[in-house]
């Protein structure tokens, strides 16, 4: 099944919109609106489809970004929405409240070993005298995303971000092997979870040029640990603009294919004080 964006601009450079069963990565450097984004079309899909979101925050300022903004996105869409603070403890889920509206489910997962777990893999972390940290599988765990998407029938899973959980492969010596293990164990969960339920799946993370820093500054290309993975990934690009009425144009790129940029697409979106908004043709030529 394909679903349609509330932007054209997305549904253009997706050939109609996102597809079931393929996780797209949107990535780009800080504060260039990547989870004012996710929050926006995880919104927009749970009123198209009446169904929920489940909303993996891994850097800790999700949960008061979505109270910002969510007032914003009712009024955009017509639609209630009740944010739902959950968290693991002994074994089962704790919920904040028991959702009324559509439910926005927000839990935060910081740690490499509670982020795997969560989805379903029970791993073990080791450092090394040098500061290496190494991943080691230990047995399949009980798979909390699969609970919450039976239990409240969510079509929606945003992971914001990758980058942070995995970041502790980067930290003193680097691990480039554990890493790549942590992402093949986590996409393979992910991958089962997406084609078992029919959900849709999108993934933040920080663009790279160094692959040893998440955060250094990217080419349009970037992000490239995590796009072995992902079929589609979004790059958003800060407005260069120096004109006021312009700061909130992005450009979004479109990659389809690794390190071929004969195939990149590029359409432009606007961040205003409504979300993300297409920009109009005589903004894009100015």
């Amino acid at each position: 099944m394909t679903l349609p964006s509330d932007l054209k601009a997305i549904n253009e450079l997706l050939d109609g919109g996102y597809e079931e069963h393929i996780p797209t990565a949107i990535f780009g450097l800080p504060e260039t609106g990547k989870s004012i984004f996710l929050n926006q079309e995880a919104c927009f899909i749970s009123k198209t489809l009446n169904s929920g979101a489940l909303l993996i925050d891994t850097e800790g300022g999700n949960y008061v970004m979505l109270l910002k903004w969510i007032k914003t996105f009712q009024q955009r869409f017509n639609a209630t929405y009740d944010i739902v603070k959950c968290k693991v403890k002994d074994d089962r889920i704790e919920y904040s409240k028991s959702p009324e509206g559509l439910p926005l489910f927000v839990i935060n997962l910081r740690d490499i070993k509670s982020f795997m777990q969560f989805f379903g893999t029970e791993v073990d972390i080791n450092i090394s005298e040098k500061g290496k940290f190494s991943i080691r599988y230990i047995k399949s765990a009980k798979n909390f995303c699969q609970e919450m998407i039976s239990q409240y029938d969510i079509s929606t899973l945003v992971v914001d971000s990758l980058s942070c959980p995995l970041s502790i492969f980067s930290g003193g010596e680097v691990n480039y092997p554990a890493r790549a293990d942590a992402l093949k164990m986590w996409f393979s969960s992910i991958q089962s979870i997406s084609e078992d339920n029919d959900i849709l799946v999108f993934i933040s993370h920080h663009a790279t040029m160094n692959p040893e820093n998440p955060y250094s500054e990217p080419t349009m290309y970037g992000g490239k640990w995590v796009k072995h993975n992902t079929k589609i990934s979004l790059y958003f690009e800060e407005s260069k603009s120096t004109k006021k009425e312009f700061q909130g144009i992005r450009r979004g790129y479109l990659t389809r294919y690794f390190d071929k940029p004969r195939f990149v697409l590029m359409k432009k979106v606007k961040l205003t004080n409504n979300g993300f908004e297409d920009v109009e043709e005589h903004e894009s030529n100015e």
